[in-house]
């Protein structure tokens, strides 16, 4: 009697043992299909103000600016005082620079390549979580398609590319990694009440309140983690997280009061009434995103239709979230979610004009894990609607990005909408001077520093004459009418910058009395500034008060570390005068 033979189990198929790994590959591909190009792409908008112009990031020395002054306090913007305490993303700032300096962007690029890359990989696995864990359990296949569909979603949302081409847009992208790992350790320690990863969660709930505001959201969220959770995970399992994000927040807000002390006192009142048009105008970019929009305007705290509108969506909401939390807790929890993470930007908008399609970012990543969700359970035929809606989000992303790549069909469009307005005239003037188009971008900011003097607005009629002037100066060499609009930028609102370009002009004509006066005025705005110190060594070099202008040229060098790259111009400025000190000391002796 022959023995039978053993029985070889079937083997799976390549795509289905490496079903994860292979998915992975197939939303990096489509990623960097879309966003490589933007590598090369250069310092766009606040960019150039925060990295290139800003004299205080290149010195690591003032590293503790970011944790002890409101976000613009590190490019002395000091009359535009807003609710901004960022001190670990300003942080990551000053040390990009000092790997990458203001050469080229692509260093920068690519790290906001990679966060947002990362970014959706942890949504295709935190999708996949939640599609096993409180959904009926699918194939494999499907459970992944789940995933895909989640993160290619976020990935080609045409509102996420603001934040990834904008570099000091950092926040966004650190606030939602760090979420997203925060939440990873959350579930961590209520299935192992392990120590481990509470520490670890300290640390990242640290990193997320301090790379941006809307951080304060990951408490909320982690409310509503422990929520869907239950009744799994018993009330004393929360203690120790709990404790460990209130104190994280607890640390941050005191930080943020004691940076912020001058700046105008939040209203929550004030907010609450904004809130109902603010969150109208959020779902409705958040639905019918424009590929070449900025900004919304918003209607601010009148009680008009919109507002209306918003009140009634909250309304629709509320009812939502009430009716599913039974029947579909993971759904309700999402829109909850969704919701939690796009008021803090909403509370904070009495400080501004606008809706900025950059505060859906985070939002937009719990709407994608709903999407991705929801595909599971729909039907093979309507699954196959969701491609058309992925090439349409892709061709809107696209347009956007091309767009970028030069910004002039933005402020064009910015300014055919709001041709009163004195931002959108400056910053089209700003597209057209990139262009080189000179001609019209003086008339756009003659244009702009009108509008902004009639709406009483001294920050943009400073920016607007101080362009005219650098025009004037640079461009066509006519240093007295430069002077006048610098005059005139620095009555709107005086800054060490507008003051030094105003001593340049005295120098330049040997009129160092002037030049010093103006120098020093620059220096009470600014004492901490390499150029201000630099500056009032030539004017009182010219003055042949050689002392003083070495005293001031051993300052900047305090401001330079050993391997800056200015080291060797400092030295050969140095040279000058000490040169010309013994010239004169030479000619001088009897």
């Amino acid at each position: 009697m022959t023995e039978p033979e053993p029985q070889i189990p079937p083997t799976e198929p390549l795509y289905v043992r490496h079903a994860t790994l292979l998915s992975i590959a197939l939303i990096a591909a489509a990623y960097c299909a879309i966003y490589l190009p933007t590598l090369g792409f250069p310092f766009l908008w606040d960019d150039r103000m925060l990295i290139v112009q800003n004299v205080h990031i290149a010195d690591l020395d003032n590293l503790p600016m970011a944790f002890t002054g409101h976000y613009l306090e590190i490019i002395k913007e000091s009359s535009r005082l807003s609710p901004y305490y960022r001190p670990i993303s300003l942080s990551v700032l000053f040390l990009e620079y000092h790997l990458f300096g203001d050469g080229s962007a692509i260093g920068y690029h690519l790290i906001h390549f990679f966060l947002h890359l990362m970014s959706g990989i942890l949504l295709f696995f935190i999708t996949r979580y939640l599609i096993d864990h409180f959904t009926v359990q699918p194939a494999q296949k499907i459970r992944n398609l789940g995933g895909i569909a989640a993160s290619l979603l976020f990935l080609l949302l045409p509102y996420t590319v603001d934040a990834v081409l904008f570099l000091t847009d950092l926040g966004d992208l650190m606030v939602l990694w760090f979420s997203l790992l925060s939440l990873i350790l959350l579930e961590k320690h209520f299935r192992s009440r392990a120590l481990l990863p509470a520490v670890g969660l300290f640390l990242f709930a640290a990193i997320t309140f301090g790379s941006k505001e809307t951080g304060l959201a990951l408490i909320p969220l982690g409310i509503l983690w422990w929520l869907l959770r239950r009744p799994h995970v018993p009330v004393i399992r929360t203690i120790a997280p709990a404790a460990v994000l209130v104190s994280a927040a607890g640390i941050y807000l005191i930080a943020r009061e004691h940076a912020l002390a001058a700046v105008p006192t939040f209203s929550l009142k004030q907010a609450l009434l904004r809130f109902p048009a603010d969150f109208a105008t959020a779902l409705r970019w958040a639905v019918l995103p424009h590929p070449l929009s900025l900004r919304e305007d918003l209607a601010g705290q009148g009680f008009g239709a919109w507002w209306w509108t918003g009140a009634a969506l909250i309304g629709i909401v509320f009812a939502a979230v009430v009716i599913l939390w039974k029947r579909n807790r993971i759904a309700a929890g999402l829109i909850l979610a969704f919701c939690a993470t796009i008021s803090p930007s909403l509370l904070g908008l009495q400080y501004a004009s606008s809706f900025d399609p950059r505060y859906l970012y985070v939002p937009g990543a719990f709407l994608s894990i709903g999407a991705g969700i929801a595909i599971v359970h729909l039907s093979p035929l309507l699954r196959y609607a969701f491609v058309p809606l992925l090439a349409s989000l892709l061709l809107l992303t696209l347009i956007r990005i091309h767009a970028w790549s030069d910004n002039y069909a933005f402020w064009k469009l910015e300014y055919e909408r709001q041709p009163d307005h004195a931002l959108s005239v400056f910053n089209f003037g700003v597209a057209n001077e990139e262009k080189k188009n000179i001609p019209a971008a003086r008339a756009l900011y003659a244009e702009a520093a009108r509008l902004a003097e009639q709406q009483n607005d001294r920050i943009y009629a400073s920016y607007a004459n101080h362009r005219i002037g650098y025009l004037l100066d640079t461009l066509f060499q006519n240093k007295t009418e430069a002077l006048r609009y610098y005059e005139k930028a620095v009555r709107s609102d005086p800054t060490a910058r507008i003051w030094i370009s105003i001593g340049n002009i005295h120098v330049t004509d040997s009129s160092f009395e002037k030049a010093l006066a103006a120098y020093q005025k620059a220096e009470v705005l600014d004492t901490d500034s390499y150029i201000v110190h630099i500056s009032l060594a030539n004017a009182l070099t010219g003055l042949k008060r050689f002392d003083e202008a070495l005293a001031h040229m051993e300052q900047a060098r305090r401001m330079l570390s050993p391997d800056d790259e200015r080291m060797k111009a400092f030295e050969r400025r140095r040279q000058m005068i000490l040169d010309y000190r013994r010239r004169v000391e030479g000619q001088n002796k009897p």
